[in-house]
């Protein structure tokens, strides 16, 4: 009996096509695959005003509007 990997994703791991959704909450997860930044540096830029602040939604659980993630993105992009 031949056994295959499991083609899902980690049931903690959101797709990253969530990130083009207009009203999803994204994990840190995925704002780090989107950004291409590591935890330390969204939370560094968090802290310093350069990165949209997360919404806390219990003592341990945070997330990003898609929408501000995207804004900051662009604004990137056009400020070069």
């Amino acid at each position: 009996m031949q056994h295959t990997a499991p083609t899902s994703t980690p049931s903690n791991r959101q797709p990253l096509h969530v990130a083009q959704l207009n009203a999803a909450l994204l994990n840190v997860k995925t704002v780090m695959d989107t950004t291409g930044m590591s935890r330390s540096t969204i939370h560094a830029k968090v802290k310093d005003g350069t990165f949209p602040a997360p919404i806390k939604l219990s003592a341990r659980c945070v997330r990003w509007h898609s929408e501000a993630i995207r804004q900051w993105i662009d604004a990137l992009a056009t400020a070069k």
